[in-house]
């Protein structure tokens, strides 16, 4: 397992790797789920599945315990990725494809009906081919939804970003050569993790180079952007107040830029790291912002991938949740008994079902920067982090060539 570290385009540039949040982890219903998404009007998490087209719900003011389960009424794919909440409609913005031939990717919009937990199927388009037009080609992974409804999505295996606007789905970039590397000579992978800036500049990140990929909104023309300091090969994007985090399957990396994304800086590092445990870190979720737009809790999302791919395929032993105080704040509480305490830099476990934190705060990150309006069209798109891991998912690839995985 691997996760290519940024090089193309990249200045490398000594940098302390400060830690600006502490991880405390929870255990969740189910092993396997990519997406995550905060829902602010009903105070609760909505997680999507690789193995399964359902959605749940979790309280995050009862431990995260399940609140529902919501299964599609359409005939879907069987496998959820990117995960959205449209805060003006309560619409879920949803990327679906098959996870076991890395194909067959589409979009689908929903509502969600608690009292028969269905998710109602609003609007459902699939992805094109860029070579002969055939419906349902590529694999849907991130989707971004801007606060007019419009909906961007990735296509991993072709390098392409779709906009779904006005009952319609069209390719904003199709198959450009920074969206897109190659794993061996017969797979390609590459736009994953996707946000979406105040002047509504598009970043990417192409997982399969190792690279942080801008594109102009204007023009659709994409470049790689300069990065000083540490960072990653990126998974999950997440966006607010000009700082942009990267989720990779151990560490999520913070950064800013005051150019537009032309080049951004490294502030630093939080350990994420739960490989120990065979869970690989996936996507993450902003939870409720303060007055000034800023972020003080990102959920995060964790896959056991060689359970997935394994010989005895999935199963239905509970995974992790993740909850990343930034400043040191708390942002969640223990599960009642365990009193999970913080000890400076280092870990701690309470007793029982103890949820687990680590990391300190050595060096707080500066939230007193103030909102900016954003771009007509384009206003202050949900930003948090869905794209698929990759690192991970790679060590598995061969394995794909050879037997189609089965849920």
């Amino acid at each position: 397992m691997y996760f290519r570290s940024l090089s193309v385009g990249v200045l490398v540039a000594p940098f302390a790797n400060a830690q600006l949040g502490e991880l405390t982890t929870y255990p969740i219903i189910g092993g396997y789920h990519e997406g995550i998404a905060y829902d602010e009007a009903n105070n609760r998490l909505l997680l999507s599945s690789l193995v399964s087209n359902s959605i749940i719900a979790l309280d995050p003011d009862n431990d995260y315990a399940l609140l529902n389960t919501y299964v599609p009424d359409g005939g879907v794919n069987p496998s959820g990725l990117g995960l959205k909440v449209e805060a003006s409609t309560g619409h879920v913005h949803a990327t679906i494809s098959s996870f076991a031939t890395f194909d067959n990717g589409g979009y689908a919009k929903y509502d969600l009906q608690d009292d028969t937990g269905t998710a109602v199927l609003a609007e459902t388009y699939n992805m094109t081919c860029t070579n002969n037009g055939t419906p349902s080609c590529g694999l849907a992974n991130d989707v971004i939804v801007t606060d007019d409804g419009v909906a961007y999505l990735t296509d991993s295996s072709n390098g392409r970003i779709f906009k779904v606007e006005n009952g319609a789905m069209g390719e904003v970039n199709i198959s450009d050569p920074t969206l897109l590397d190659w794993v061996d000579a017969s797979f390609p992978f590459g736009s994953n993790g996707l946000v979406m800036t105040e002047e509504g500049t598009l970043l990417v990140a192409n997982s399969g180079a190792g690279t942080l990929v801008r594109i102009d909104p204007d023009t659709s023309e994409a470049m790689n952007v300069e990065i000083e300091g540490e960072s990653g090969g990126g998974d999950g994007l997440l966006y607010a107040n000009r700082r942009l985090y990267i989720i990779t399957g151990t560490t999520m990396y913070i950064l800013e830029s005051d150019d537009d994304w032309m080049t951004a800086t490294s502030l630093g590092s939080i350990d994420i790291d739960k490989s120990a445990d065979g869970e690989s870190a996936a996507t993450g979720a902003f939870g409720p912002m303060d007055e000034n737009g800023n972020p003080s809790v990102i959920y995060v999302t964790y896959v056991r991938f060689g359970d997935l791919f394994g010989a005895d395929g999935p199963n239905e032993d509970p995974s992790t949740l993740g909850v990343v105080s930034l400043n040191g704040s708390t942002g969640s509480t223990s599960a009642p008994g365990t009193d999970a305490t913080t000890t400076g830099g280092g870990t701690t476990e309470a007793a029982g079902d103890a949820a687990t934190t680590t990391g300190a705060t050595d060096a707080p990150v500066d939230t007193t920067e103030t909102p900016t309006t954003a771009a007509p069209g384009s206003a202050e798109p949900d930003n948090s982090a869905s794209g698929m891991d990759f690192g991970v998912k790679m060590f598995f690839v061969g394995l794909l060539a050879l037997t189609v995985v089965h849920y």
